[in-house]
């Protein structure tokens, strides 16, 4: 005998219901590792929007790690470039690096300068030192100039010693 169709009939040993339908083997392996994984709670997500956030932000937080680390990596590479070309330098080797041929002669010009400028201030205040003043004369210039007494020998000495002068300066 031959099964019989029927029309609208579902044969309840054979098919199951629309809103249920079992999973493949493969599948219900990976629900079962997912539920033991969990403590055995399983959590159904009907928004699938939800999902698309959360992964978007991910994809996003994963670019920015990604350019984080190529930015390291090229400015790792820039500052060895630099000091491998300072190290060349000191070598005798020429360097196209930062420190290079004309600011480090112009840094050593300066640095020339000034210390030419120091030493010539010391000796003008050495030749200060040299001059003799009377201490009457500073005691009258700080009364009358109402200034301080080192301000008042310091003026003095530049003027040889001479109150009339230093005076003169001061007023004028």
């Amino acid at each position: 005998m031959s099964p019989k169709k029927s029309k609208g009939k579902k044969n309840p040993s054979t098919s199951q219901s629309d809103s249920q339908t079992e999973p493949s083997g493969d599948t219900k392996t990976v629900l079962t590792q997912a539920v033991e994984k969990n403590g055995g709670s399983v959590s159904v997500n009907s928004d699938p929007s939800v999902g698309d956030e959360s992964n978007s932000q991910d994809r996003v937080k994963k670019h920015d790690a990604k350019g984080a680390a190529d930015l390291e990596r090229v400015t790792d590479y820039v500052e060895e470039k630099e000091l491998g070309q300072g190290v060349s330098a000191s070598l005798g080797q020429t360097s196209t690096g930062l420190l290079s041929g004309g600011i480090e002669e112009a840094m050593k010009a300066l640095s020339e300068k000034t210390a030419k400028a120091r030493e010539e201030k010391l000796a003008y205040e050495r030749e200060l030192r040299k001059v003799v003043v009377n201490k009457d004369h500073i005691e009258l210039i700080v009364r009358e100039m109402e200034i301080s007494r080192t301000e008042a020998e310091r003026c003095l000495r530049k003027h040889g010693g001479d109150p009339v002068k230093t005076l003169i300066t001061l007023t004028n």
